[in-house]
């Protein structure tokens, strides 16, 4: 009974998700308002200042078609974020970027649980 109201509630929730917005226009209205409301539900209200993220490519792995950077930042200073940085091969202008940025898991391997450390 409890599963039943929750999926009721959730499919509510989902048929309203952005259903006043019809054209670009109704989007370019409301997107600050959507963007402030995101911002505060991640925890992100007020943006910390910006800093210096401090790149470093610790290696590079190149296949045929695209270059994975290894690499690591700063998101704060002192606290270090781990990602792949896929780079297609062969690019003639500017196009979206892939960081893949490494998380937790419940993986084990040789016996060593790796992950869920924070």
């Amino acid at each position: 009974m409890l599963t039943e109201y929750f999926r009721n509630q959730t499919a509510k929730l989902s048929e309203q998700c952005l259903a006043d917005i019809k054209t670009l226009e109704d989007w370019e209205a409301k997107r600050q308002v959507y963007r402030k409301q995101l911002f505060e539900m991640l925890g992100l209200d007020p943006l910390g200042e910006k800093t210096d993220l401090k790149p470093v490519i610790t290696g590079k792995v190149e296949h045929e078609q695209f270059t994975v950077e290894k690499i690591h930042y700063q998101s704060r200073p002192g606290l270090y974020v781990t990602g792949n940085l896929y780079i297609p091969k062969g690019l003639k202008k500017p196009a979206p970027t892939i960081l893949y940025v490494c998380g937790h898991s419940v993986g084990i391997k040789n016996g060593i649980r790796y992950g869920n450390k924070a």
